[in-house]
């Protein structure tokens, strides 16, 4: 009998301590946790719960009552913006209704592959059990959220799980919705509020996702995960970091470019938030050529330049053919040649010196200039000028200079150092030369000068008896009373 009831007491103490997780999660959407419930009707939010608790426990239909089909589908979207660990549901349940009154019955999944779906769970949490986002504010760890998505994920229409964040974390392929979710997911996990936004892009043919993210518990803030990830897979933008509603894209302000499905009231910032997404002065961009692009500059003669940061890249016709043919040989989409600027370490007691680090890429493979044929084709020209008192100079990783004309003639991968110094006249003879002849010259006309104002004073007559006008030192001719440049009138003797 005592067996009995004890086993009836764990059974109880199970059963209380599943509904305290019920109640334990549904408390922590109300307080904010996942914004988006915060954002719907008390009927939508009983809609919300259940959905809740029966996908976690994959049920293959779950009830609904009092809402319209428009209703359900706002509580759809909130539940797949806030949930995003369930990266199945969005495309695995669909909305059953009447049409007769247009109301809402049920949410229903005709298979769920539960073994499938528990293996994909396991990896997606190991893979972000790794990952603890680096920073001591919020907009420093929103960073290294932003950072770590890019860096793993590389955009991708084909795969099955693009859409969602097991496709952009796990197999590190994804469309604009598994961008979006992943930043989603880690920005909830890590107590940061942020909602999944879907709608389009004026000039931008398909649909488009992106987030608004909530900075220091008051204002709201958008981020676009899949537009800051270039095509070169070790690059990073910030161009869609925290932006305001008026911040300026390629498109036109934010807001005046892009029209939101569902914005759940929700208004932004106009302005950016206050914050320099690159760290300890560290700058990178680079460029991603498909060979299409690249074979159409392969004819071109002249200097021609790509826009790096305040750099340029210049390259020879002979160069993008290579290119070219290098991205067919090895059936690449892109070549991608990325630079980064850091403040250098290695030369303290010079002015400015900066770090400028080269590296080329086949789609994620790295590369050499030489295994693509281009030795000697690519040129970077650094920002800076020469100065009469300034030199700047590039040194190689084993500190040999490589150019004193502030540019980089590419020839491997590397790390180049730019650094300013003090100018040697010493180890510029030609400039010494040039120098002298300029004193020498400005010597002789100094001198010329004081013997004219000399004669003028004395009026002085140079042996074939020409006279000197006083005024203006010009020599007169004798048979004439004035001066021919100045008109003075020589004085009588």
């Amino acid at each position: 009998m005592g067996t009995r009831r004890l086993a009836l007491f764990a059974v109880l103490l199970m059963l209380a301590s599943s509904v305290v997780i019920v109640v334990s999660d549904t408390s922590d959407a109300a307080e904010g946790v996942h914004p988006a419930y915060d954002t719907l009707s008390d009927k939508q939010k009983k809609a919300y719960d259940s959905l809740l608790s029966g996908v976690a426990s994959y049920r293959a239909k779950i009830a609904v009552s009092g809402l319209t089909l428009s209703q359900a589908e706002e509580v759809r979207d909130a539940f797949c913006s806030d949930h995003p660990e369930f990266h199945w549901f969005k495309y695995s349940y669909s909305i059953y209704y009447y049409k007769a009154t247009g109301m809402a019955s049920e949410f229903r999944s005709d298979s769920l592959d539960k073994a499938k779906i528990q293996s994909q769970t396991k990896e997606l949490e190991a893979i972000v059990s790794g990952f603890t986002p680096s920073g001591t504010t919020n907009a420093d760890r929103v960073r290294s959220i932003h950072d770590w998505i890019i860096l793993r994920t590389s955009y991708d229409l084909t795969t099955e799980n693009s859409g969602n964040v097991y496709g952009a974390l796990v197999e590190g392929k994804a469309r604009c919705e598994g961008y979006a979710y992943a930043l989603n997911y880690l920005c909830l996990k890590n107590g940061i509020p942020s909602l999944y936004l879907s709608g389009t892009v004026k000039g931008y043919d398909a649909g488009h996702a992106w987030n608004i993210l909530k900075m220091d518990g008051s204002r709201w803030y958008y981020m676009d995960v899949t537009w800051d990830d270039p095509k070169c897979p070790v690059d990073i933008e910030y161009d869609y970091f925290l932006i305001g509603s008026s911040t300026d894209t390629p498109y036109g302000s934010f807001a005046d470019s892009r029209k939101v499905d569902n914005d759940y009231g929700i208004k932004a910032s106009t302005s950016a938030y206050a914050y320099d997404p690159y760290p300890d002065g560290r700058k990178s961009t680079s460029i991603s050529l498909d060979e299409p692009s690249a074979r159409s500059n392969a004819w071109k003669t002249g200097d021609w330049y790509y826009r790096m940061l305040d750099c340029r890249l210049f390259y020879e016709s002979h160069a993008m053919r290579s290119i070219a043919d290098a991205l067919k040989a090895g059936n690449a989409e892109y070549w991608s040649i990325w630079i980064r600027e850091s403040p250098s370490e290695g030369y303290q007691d010079t002015e400015d010196p900066m770090d400028i680090e080269v590296r080329m890429f086949l789609d994620d493979q790295e590369v050499t200039p030489a295994s693509l044929g281009i030795q000697g084709g690519l040129r970077l020209e650094l920002p800076g000028s020469f100065s009469p008192l300034k030199s700047i100079r590039i040194y190689d990783a084993e500190g040999s200079v490589v150019s004193e004309k502030n540019e980089i003639g590419i020839s491997e991968s590397g790390v180049f150092t730019r650094v300013v110094t003090d100018f040697d006249i010493t180890e510029h003879p030609i400039i010494i030369l040039v120098l002298i002849l300029l004193m020498a010259l400005l010597l002789m006309l100094i001198i010329r000068g004081r013997i004219r104002a000399h004669r003028a004073r004395t009026g002085y007559r140079n042996p074939v008896d020409a006279r000197v006008c006083r005024q203006c030192g010009y020599l007169i001719p004798k048979d004439s009373d004035f001066c021919p440049r100045c008109g003075n009138m020589v004085p009588k003797r």
